[in-house]
C-alpha cells in the first residue's frame, strides 16, 4: 500500500491511537513465520498476560517503569479505560476525570505517577491528564487549543507532550512540558510539533516540522535526518540522551527505525518495507517497537547492539500461544511493554515481557490460525 508522506506523518508520529491498534489486533492475520536470526546471543523471555479490565474484551500496555509496572489501556463496550498493572494487586483501573470517561494511559514513572490523555467520546480529541496517586488532574492545554495528549513523563514528575494550538490546522500543536503543579510550558512557539520522550535529566525528545529534535534548558537541537529519508520523529529518550525513532522517505513508502547517539548522529536500525517505528529505548539503548525485522507481516521487535533487530517472537516460547504485534517500553532491567493476540484463547491482551535467559538460535514461533472480523473499539 502507498502512502504519501504526509499521510504517514499523521499515523505514525504520535503512535497508535486505542481504536487503531485494537483494529490491527483483531483483523491481524498471520502470514508466515518469521526467519530466526543470526545472532549468536539474545535474550528469551517469558510472556507474562496482563488480563483486562472486567467486562473488557481486549487491552493494550504502553509503558513501564523500573519495578515492572505497567500502563496503558483496557477496551470494552463503553470505549477504552486506562490502567495501571502492578505485580500482587494485578490491573487496576485509573479514574477518569467527571466529564471525560474515556481514558488512555501513556507512562508511568518510578514513583507511579502516570500521565496519558482523556475525552468525551465521540469526536472530542481530549485532553492530558496526569494520575497521582491514582487521583486525575486534567491539565488543559495551551493557549487557546482545544485538545491535548500528555506522553511521557520523568522521574521528577516532569510531563510531556503537545497541545493543539492552531484553529485552522489540525496539525497545529506545539510540544509541551508540564512540571507538576505548573502550567504548561510551550518547547516549540515556532511551528508544528509534538514532544514524545523526557529522560531524568529532563531532555525532551520530540520533533518538529518533520525532524526529531531533542530539547533542554531552552535550547532545541535539530537531529536531522538519516540519509535517504525525508523526515524523522523522535519517539523516546534514554537517560544517556539517545533518542529513538523513525525516519520516512519522501514517498511514504519507507518508513525505518533510528537511534540518534552523539558523536555518531542518527543510524537506521534495520526493518524492511513500510512500517517501522521505534517506540521505546532503556539506558543501554536497547530499542523496541513494531515493524519487520524481516519479511512478513507487522510485529513487535527489539534492537540490541550485539543482536540488531529481531522479531521479539523469535524469542519467546512458542507454545506460549502468543502473537506479539507490537512493543512499546522497555525497562533497565529488559522488561517489556508489549501486546498481541493469544491463539490458545482468542483474546487481544496487553502483556509484559520478561528476561529469563538466552539463546543463540532463535526459532520462530507459529502465527494466528484464522483471520478475524475487523472491529473497530469505539475510543
Amino acid at each position: 500500500m502507498q502512502l504519501t508522506a504526509c499521510a504517514t506523518r499523521d499515523s505514525v508520529r504520535r503512535g497508535p491511537s486505542a481504536g487503531t491498534i485494537v483494529t490491527v489486533l483483531l483483523a491481524f492475520v498471520f502470514l508466515g513465520a518469521p526467519q530466526a536470526s543470526s545472532a549468536t546471543t539474545l535474550a528469551t523471555y517469558r510472556v507474562d498476560d496482563l488480563g483486562a479490565l472486567t467486562g473488557d474484551s481486549s487491552s493494550v500496555a504502553w509503558g513501564i517503569n523500573a519495578s515492572g509496572q505497567v500502563v496503558g489501556w483496557s477496551n470494552g463496550l463503553t470505549g477504552s479505560r486506562a490502567f495501571v498493572y502492578t505485580d500482587g494487586l494485578g490491573m487496576r483501573l485509573l479514574a477518569a476525570p467527571a466529564d471525560r470517561p474515556h481514558t488512555l494511559a501513556r507512562a508511568i514513572n518510578d514513583s507511579g505517577t502516570v500521565v496519558g490523555s482523556a475525552t468525551t467520546g465521540g469526536t472530542d480529541l481530549g485532553h492530558a491528564v496526569r494520575w497521582t496517586n491514582g487521583v486525575p488532574r486534567d491539565l488543559g492545554t495551551l493557549g487557546i487549543g482545544p485538545y491535548s495528549e500528555a506522553y511521557d513523563i520523568n522521574t521528577a514528575g516532569s510531563a510531556v507532550g503537545y497541545s493543539y494550538r492552531d484553529g485552522a490546522h489540525l496539525d497545529g500543536t506545539h510540544a509541551f512540558l508540564q512540571t507538576d503543579p505548573s502550567a504548561m510550558v510551550d518547547l516549540t512557539p515556532g511551528g508544528s510539533a509534538e514532544a514524545h520522550g523526557v529522560n531524568s535529566s529532563g531532555q525532551v525528545a520530540g520533533w518538529q516540522n518533520g525532524h526529531a529534535f531533542r530539547w533542554q534548558g531552552g535550547g532545541l537541537t535539530d537531529l536531522g535526518v538519516p540519509t535517504g529519508f525525508s523526515m524523522s520523529f523522535g519517539f523516546a529518550i534514554n537517560d544517556v540522551g539517545q533518542v529513538a525513532g523513525s525516519a520516512i522517505s519522501a514517498s511514504g513508502n519507507t518508513e525505518r527505525p533510528f537511534r540518534y547517539t552523539d558523536g555518531v548522529g542518527s543510524v537506521v536500525l534495520g526493518g524492511v518495507g513500510e512500517h517501522n517505528t521505534a517506540f521505546g529505548i532503556n539506558s543501554r539503548g536497547d530499542v523496541v517497537g513494531t515493524g519487520r525485522a524481516v519479511a512478513g507481516p507487522i510485529r513487535a521487535f527489539v534492537y540490541t547492539d550485539s543482536g540488531g533487530m529481531v522479531d521479539l517472537n523469535a524469542l519467546i516460547d512458542p507454545a506460549s500461544g502468543w502473537v506479539l504485534l507490537g512493543a512499546s517500553g522497555i525497562n533497565d532491567a529488559g522488561q517489556i511493554a508489549a501486546y498481541g493476540f493469544s491463539n490458545l484463547t482468542g483474546l487481544s491482551h496487553a502483556l509484559r515481557l520478561t528476561p529469563v535467559g538466552t539463546v543463540s538460535a532463535p526459532t520462530a514461533p507459529s502465527g494466528l490460525t484464522q483471520p478475524l472480523s475487523r472491529r473497530r473499539a469505539s475510543a
